[in-house]
Parts: C-alpha cells; sequence; structure tokens
C-alpha cells in the first residue's frame, strides 16, 4: 500500500510453464492485511495477457496456496497483490512461489 494512492504490485512467470499446474503456493514473510485488498492468481497465454483468475491467497503470514482445479499446460501465471491508499505504507513480502503439478 501507498500513502499517495492505490496500488497493484505483481509476480509473473518469464516463461509459459509446460506442465498444467494443479497449485500454487507463495510464502508471505510480512503482510499489512489492513493495506492489501486481494492477492489474486491468474494465468493466460502470454505473460501480458494473464487475465484467468484462478483464484486468491489469504491474506496472511505463513504459506498460503490456491489450488487449480482446471490445470492445462504451456501457461504462463501472475500473482496480482491489490493494495489500498492507506495512511501509512503498508507491506507485503514474498519470498517464495511454488508451482506443483501433481
Amino acid at each position: 500500500g501507498s500513502k499517495n494512492a492505490a496500488s497493484v504490485a505483481t509476480i509473473t512467470t518469464k516463461a509459459a510453464i509446460s506442465e498444467a499446474i494443479t497449485k500454487v503456493v507463495i510464502t508471505i514473510d510480512a503482510v499489512t492485511a489492513s493495506s492489501i485488498n486481494s492477492i489474486t492468481l491468474y494465468c493466460g497465454d502470454k505473460a501480458d495477457a494473464c487475465t484467468t483468475s484462478l483464484g486468491t491467497f489469504t491474506i496472511a503470514p505463513g504459506e498460503q496456496s490456491v489450488i487449480i482445479s482446471s490445470a492445462t499446460s504451456n501457461k504462463f501465471y501472475k500473482i496480482s497483490a491489490d493494495c489500498k491508499k492507506s495512511s501509512s505504507n503498508g507491506t507485503l513480502t514474498v519470498s517464495k512461489v511454488v508451482y506443483t503439478n501433481n
């Protein structure tokens, strides 16, 4: 979050993942939950076209996951944090992202 304006932070894969991903787990080290509207997982056919929402992560420290029920191969993935404008700067620290194809 920011004192100046709402913002969106993203983590996007640089290449398509060839396997059909069934689960994505992020490790959140620190978060100001009151400054975050949502943390959403998207996928798409191109890195700049990840618009299909696959689910939302819980806004809390620790490992948070999204299970993908309709997994397909050769997709790009984006994690998007929608941050509010707030009276003080907020924090969201993600230290790890794991893509699983079970």
